[in-house]
């Protein structure tokens, strides 16, 4: 079908008992999420004076490598295309479980600044990497 999906719940594998509600992005969104990508690294760019762009490239190739040494998926979390910021935006629509409960032991809402400052390093990397891996064609 065309259009996109309201989500799915999956298991996150690295906490028991919890899920996250995952949404295909539109193609209006993934324009967004590039865009987004684009315009950071040209910024990043712009604030770089006698920067040794040969030394970034070594250290942009030798980055899989490292990332692959970490946890599974954080290699397509890194996709530098896409902005994971607005990935989590639209396409993280939901979690469930007792991670996801804040100290009054009340679920705590999934918003954008929820996603931003309270998952965790390892959720989140995980997340990511679903994100990109469900809204991107095998190359």
């Amino acid at each position: 079908m065309g259009l996109v999906g309201r989500g799915e719940r999956v298991a996150v594998p690295h906490e028991a008992g919890c899920t996250v509600t995952l949404k295909p992005l539109s193609g209006a969104q993934l324009d967004e999420a590039r865009r987004r990508a684009r315009t950071r690294a040209l910024e990043a760019l712009r604030s770089l004076q006698g920067f040794d762009l040969a030394a970034a490239m070594r250290a942009a190739a030798e980055a899989p490598a490292q990332i692959r040494q970490g946890q599974p998926g954080a290699e397509a979390a890194a996709d530098t295309t896409l902005d994971p910021d607005t990935l989590l935006d639209h396409g993280l629509v939901g979690w469930d479980g007792p991670a996801y409960l804040g100290e009054d032991g009340k679920p705590v809402p999934c918003t954008a600044d929820t996603k931003r400052t309270l998952l965790d390093d390892a959720t989140r990397t995980w997340v990511l990497a679903e994100l990109v891996r469900r809204n991107t064609r095998p190359s």
